[in-house]
């Protein structure tokens, strides 16, 4: 599953950061670059969307559980 996919499941009902982040993906899903790698997704979060330090370190946190994620489920293959 990839990232952008990953944050709307695990985080869409959360009343934190994180899910203010997963609801703004579903709304922009059309704009936003789901299929780059997550780097190209921080800059165009950066970019276009003027996300506040909150935000920013809510996808930061978002995207280290995802590689921690994904690395376990290969290593458990």
């Amino acid at each position: 599953m990839r990232f952008f996919r990953w944050v709307i499941k695990k985080y869409e009902n959360d009343d934190s950061m994180k899910g203010v982040l997963a609801r703004s993906f579903k709304a922009d899903k059309d704009k936003f670059p789901s299929y780059r790698a997550i780097s190209t997704q921080r800059r165009f979060m950066l970019e276009y969307c003027n996300p506040s330090d909150e935000c920013i370190k809510a996808f930061d946190e978002c995207a280290e559980e995802y590689a921690r994620e994904v690395h376990r489920n290969e290593v458990s293959r």
